[in-house]
């Protein structure tokens, strides 16, 4: 029993000592060192665990993070083997993330080294078999730039899914923060950001991502489709052609150059791409589309039509289609009824479609009938809920409201213009508007101020003289006339005379300046029109319809304009 206490005591004893020789040694690891007096006390760092690819170099794994060909290319150089056995397992990895980055991301490039086989799973190896099979992974966790990208790969799957967008790019983003400089990151955002309709964000990655790998193809085509998206015509059909030049077999190129072209108004050369694009594809009813909004640009509407038919009998009706065969019906039918019908298929099937409003909302205006049920002022400002800033929809806008008599909002709306702009037809809207509210200071600030900076320009001309004669500056204006008269080509003449006429106080004078303003241009409107309220006015219901049908016949789906021909036609007991 003693000896048995004596060997319990004894442990104890040992264990003491051992305790005290930790604390001893945990204390010399936290030296106190004295600066000025104070103890710092300085704790070990804690262990970090390494990451899956610590092992290999730093240099060869931030050039697989940067991702683009040349880096991918130079990281295989770097960790190659002569012998498969002789790689890590990391290595083999690392070579298969590359490999499948090659083939679904930069289609333009090719792999230039192999991949040794490897039957491991791990969630790099995962997220690939994934992304192929277009499902985005995203179990694989955020433990490093891999895990964080790899699930991305899904954008070039094929896969129509979006729901996934939303944690691809929190992913991404994080990726990012990781490494700014990484040109499959930037890429990839900037895709992403063009599937989601966000074409500004992703003009600022993909141009980044340009200019970390310059001349790569898959990154400039990308960038081509973004600046086309947001009407950067000019910028989108100049990467194309460069691309072209290289490769004039590329249909691609040939499809991008022929829609920029289109898109800025060079039909001519847009043509030319076009044909080339059905040589190849003679079935691509998009392109026999765009080849027929491109004949009826040039007038040639019947090898328009003729493509709208052919168009026709495959059964698709597509928003372009049903735009372009309106457009056809009004221009060259002359059928604004049938126009508006089309108008409205389109419209009732695209309702939200900015292109559709826009369009249906100008031939409501022109043609002053209804699309789709809905007035011109309805679409209009339907579309300038979505898009405030179009000018053509603003235009549109004032028209429309002037024409119900809503001078003040016409006018919140033609300031706003005439402060962007120095375009005078545009400006001349808002003076017009002006006058109308009797805001004869600013309508004569503008066009006195345009006249003075362009004194021979047509429309500023016409301007001017315009509001002298409304603001009632009869003696300059009398004078400006008459000076004008003298150079002036027949349009011109007209608009003058008809101005005169303005002036005039005896009712022969007017009559002569009239009848000379129609002399010079039969189809002044003004002028017909002013004629007609005269003889009116005299109750002179026959001449008065003579002037009035010419007026109609410039105009003949003006239903304001029709509604007083047929009070006129009652009148003369027609």
């Amino acid at each position: 029993m003693k000896h048995s206490c004596f060997i319990f005591l004894g442990f104890v004893s040992l264990f003491i000592l051992f305790s005290c020789a930790s604390a001893s040694k945990k204390k010399s690891s936290e030296e106190d060192l004295s600066v000025e007096g104070e103890s710092v006390s300085i704790p070990i760092p804690e262990r970090k665990s390494a990451s899956y690819f610590s092992s290999i170099d730093s240099t060869s794994l931030s050039l697989a993070e940067d991702g683009s060909p040349s880096s991918l290319k130079q990281m295989a150089m770097a960790i190659h083997k002569i012998k498969e056995e002789d790689y890590e397992e990391n290595e083999i990895v690392l070579l298969q993330i590359s490999s499948v980055i090659m083939n679904m991301v930069w289609t333009s490039d090719k792999i230039s080294w192999d991949v040794p086989y490897t039957s491991v799973v791990n969630p790099y190896t995962g997220a690939l078999d994934s992304a192929r099979q277009g499902l985005y992974d995203s179990s694989t966790g955020s433990s490093d730039f891999f895990t964080l990208v790899l699930p991305s790969l899904v954008l070039f799957s094929g896969t129509s899914r979006t729901d996934y967008y939303e944690d691809a790019e929190e992913a991404l983003t994080a990726a990012n923060s990781l490494k700014e400089d990484s040109t499959l990151v930037n890429y990839l955002l900037g895709v992403l950001y063009y599937r989601e309709r966000k074409y500004e964000d992703a003009k600022t990655f993909l141009e980044k991502s340009s200019k970390l790998s310059l001349n790569n193809r898959d990154i400039n085509m990308a960038l081509s489709e973004v600046y086309y998206a947001l009407g950067e015509y000019d910028a989108s059909f100049k990467i194309s052609k460069e691309i072209l030049s290289t490769e004039p077999h590329n249909i691609w190129a040939l499809k991008m150059c022929s829609e920029s072209c289109a898109a800025i108004g060079n039909y001519a050369q847009a043509e030319d791409y076009v044909l080339k694009v059905l040589q190849v594809e003679p079935d691509n009813m998009d392109f026999v589309l765009l080849r027929a909004k491109i004949l009826m640009s040039k007038g040639d509407y019947i090898k328009a039509a003729s493509l709208l038919d052919v168009y026709a009998r495959t059964g698709l009706i597509s928003k372009d289609y049903l735009l372009l065969r309106s457009q056809l019906q009004k221009n060259w039918n002359r059928n604004v009824s049938l126009a508006a019908e089309t108008a409205g298929r389109a419209l009732t099937r695209y309702p939200e479609d900015r292109e559709v409003l826009l369009y249906a909302a100008t031939l409501a205006s022109d043609s002053n009938q209804l699309v789709a049920g809905q007035s011109a002022l309805e679409l209009i400002t339907k579309y300038l809920e979505m898009d405030s800033d179009n000018v053509d929809a603003m235009l549109i806008a004032v028209s429309e409201m002037n024409k119900a008599g809503n001078s003040e909002e016409a006018y919140e709306i033609s300031s706003k213009l005439a402060e962007v702009t120095e375009d005078a037809n545009i400006l001349s809207v808002h003076v017009e508007v002006c006058l109308v509210l009797n805001k004869v200071d600013e309508a004569w600030q503008i066009a006195s101020s345009l006249y003075e900076i362009a004194p021979e320009d047509e429309k500023v001309r016409q301007l001017y003289v315009q509001v002298l004669v409304a603001t009632g500056r009869s003696s300059e204006a009398s004078r400006t006339i008459a000076s004008m008269l003298e150079d002036a080509d027949s349009r011109m003449k007209s608009f003058l005379y008809y101005q005169k006429s303005l002036l005039d106080t005896d009712s022969e004078s007017i009559m002569n300046d009239l009848r000379s303003s129609l002399t010079a241009n039969p189809r002044n409107r003004d002028s017909l029109f002013r004629l007609y309220r005269i003889y009116y006015s005299r109750k002179d219901w026959r001449r008065a319809q003579y002037y009035l049908k010419q007026v109609v016949a410039l105009n003949p789906s003006d239903v304001e304009v029709l509604a007083l021909n047929a009070e006129l036609d009652t009148l003369l007991g027609k």
